[in-house]
């Protein structure tokens, strides 16, 4: 799902910032290098990448399979409900972005919800709570260096 956001991609002050955004998400499939089953290991990935597969997965679990023209082309038939939401979900894939691919992502992304969330509920006011998150962040990179 795409997120709402404050200025556009033309209004922001820093390149690849402001407009909407969806993040991607990590049900990535792969082998291990360190796998004894390799053959079979590949076999399952083949499967998976069966325009069947790939539209019952996304129908079922709601995952975007990694052939977008497949939600474009499919019947609605073949992608359930989420078909009434072609347009938001061709939206997000057009602007996911990866998270973070840090050590410090699992703790920093629970500072951002909760003072994001405190700023929605009104318990904080919102540039009370981002500065407040921005001390948090930085004190939880103090720590690991």
């Amino acid at each position: 799902m795409t997120r709402p956001y404050a200025v556009s991609q033309q209004e922001a002050q820093y390149s690849d910032v402001g407009g909407t955004a969806a993040a991607l998400g990590g049900w990535n499939l792969a082998v291990s290098p360190f796998s004894n089953r390799e053959e079979e290991a590949l076999q399952v990935l083949e499967a998976f990448a069966n325009r069947e597969v790939m539209l019952s997965v996304f129908r079922l679990g709601g995952f975007l399979p990694p052939n977008l023209d497949l939600v474009a082309e499919a019947d609605a038939s073949d992608v359930g409900p989420v078909a009434r939401y072609a347009d938001v979900v061709k939206s997000a894939s057009e602007n996911a972005i990866p998270r973070p691919a840090t050590d410090l992502w699992p703790e920093q992304s629970a500072l951002i919800y909760q003072a994001v969330n405190a700023a929605y509920r009104g318990a904080q006011a919102p540039e009370a709570a981002m500065n407040d998150l921005a001390n948090e962040l930085e004190q939880s990179e103090a720590e690991v260096s």
